[in-house]
């Protein structure tokens, strides 16, 4: 795999990029095995190597496209739009696919706010406080119309 030329670096990153299913956390098969095994295969039949070939180098184009990316992001305090950092491999705007693949799925936001909470807190309250044992049979239970 060392001896692998840009231009088949840059073919085999091309049908990388058909297969959605190995680089898209948001496609419907991404977590099916079987699909994601079959789309190895036939990367690897393309190419004459085996599923463990291809995903080391799928890896290493992963690692250093991120590490590249990660560069380009960092900005300095009060750099120039000269000084900002541009990545010279000549892989980089060809991986530039794997950012969609690396956006989470959306979810719920399980955090809420002090206010809301408060308020659930207070309806908790009143409504465990408004039924209280009535003293003439302990084993009835009244609404009690006292105010909270």
């Amino acid at each position: 795999m060392a001896d692998w030329s840009s231009v088949k670096t840059l073919d085999f990153i091309e049908e990388y990029r058909k297969y959605a299913v190995l680089w898209g956390s948001l496609d419907k098969n991404y977590k099916n095995r079987e699909e994601r095994r079959s789309a190895l295969q036939e990367l690897g039949e393309k190419y004459s190597l085996d599923s463990k070939s291809i995903l080391n180098k799928i890896k290493s184009l992963r690692s250093y496209f991120h590490r590249e990316h990660s560069k380009v992001l960092k900005k300095k305090s009060g750099s120039s739009a000269d000084e900002i950092y541009r990545s010279s491999w000549f892989a980089y705007k060809h991986m530039l696919f794997i950012l969609q693949g690396d956006e989470t799925r959306e979810g719920k936001d399980t955090i809420t706010t002090l206010e809301e909470s408060l308020v659930s807190i207070r309806i908790w309250i009143f409504l465990s406080l408004s039924y209280i044992p009535c003293t003439a049979d302990i084993y009835s239970y009244i609404p009690c119309t006292a105010d909270i």
